[in-house]
């Protein structure tokens, strides 16, 4: 690139796409983007889609590079592509499902300086994506750094306890019940329960019920509730249909109080 250069080569030049050398540069490697700035290449330049070098070297997930362009301009972390995203929306929403924690530290840090841009919205769905791909990293950065919501449902109408309940998520399930979760909305718990039955994810369900201080067993809470999946998840993993509550009632005497037909039927099948 050195050679190219020396030659004479236009360090503006612009393709169909509207990407310079910068752009590329920032795909790949701080050499060759430290190069190009150094010869007086523009680190504000858009391509035809609206992208900066600071939006794709996020997107490429390369922290020296973003630091660097940081370095030199730091109002292009507020500065949008043509779908409306900011430098600063797409990497905290994909490094939920990269697992770069360093890149959204960074990026909110210099947030912070600038002052705040995103709407609460933007942090909300953040948090959901980070949630849903087991980024339990972010989702502690985004609790304690920015404003969200601890039961606010994602487009899927989930709430984040029952996203993780559908993942198999154990160490988020267990932060969001510590942040109060359950105690916010305990009806969720038993929907987060079922969701985890759906999934087959067994010790995650336990963790549940123990979590929300149910005195009963598992299979007595489920058979309660009518909650079918859960039951036949919890007799597959070997549950004991003849333990009892501190009353002495079994699940089935629970499901016949409760008159649940269909979970009578798998309890005593």
């Amino acid at each position: 690139m050195q050679l190219l250069l020396d030659k004479g080569a236009d360090i503006n030049y612009t393709d169909a796409f509207g990407r310079r050398a910068i752009h590329y540069a920032s795909f790949k490697t701080l050499p060759q983007v430290r190069l190009l700035l150094d010869a007086g290449a523009d680190v504000t330049a858009k391509t035809k889609i609206g992208q900066s070098p600071l939006h794709i070297a996020v997107a490429s997930n390369h922290l020296d590079v973003v630091e660097l362009i940081l370095s030199k301009t730091k109002h292009l972390i507020n500065e949008p592509d043509i779908d409306g995203w900011t430098p600063l929306m797409k990497p905290i929403y994909w490094a939920a499902g990269e697992g770069n924690e360093s890149i959204c530290s960074m990026l909110l840090d210099n947030e912070d300086e600038c002052g705040l841009f995103l709407k609460p919205a933007d942090y909300q769905a953040a948090f959901s994506q980070a949630i849903e791909k087991g980024s339990l990293g972010i989702v502690k950065m985004l609790w304690d750094r920015r404003e969200v919501i601890l039961n606010g449902k994602n487009q899927y109408d989930y709430t984040p306890l029952q996203s993780a309940a559908n993942k198999g998520h154990t160490e988020i399930v267990k932060f969001l019940i510590d942040q109060g979760a359950l105690i916010e909305d305990h009806e969720q718990g038993d929907q987060a329960l079922i969701h985890a039955a759906s999934e087959g994810h067994f010790e995650f369900m336990k963790l549940l019920i123990l979590e929300g201080k149910n005195e009963d067993t598992p299979l007595i809470t489920a058979a309660g509730k009518g909650h079918e999946k859960v039951i036949k998840v919890l007799l597959a993993n070997g549950a004991d249909r003849d333990l009892t509550n501190k009353f002495g009632d079994t699940a089935l005497d629970i499901a016949e109080e409760n008159g649940k037909e269909e979970v009578i039927a798998l309890l005593e099948g």
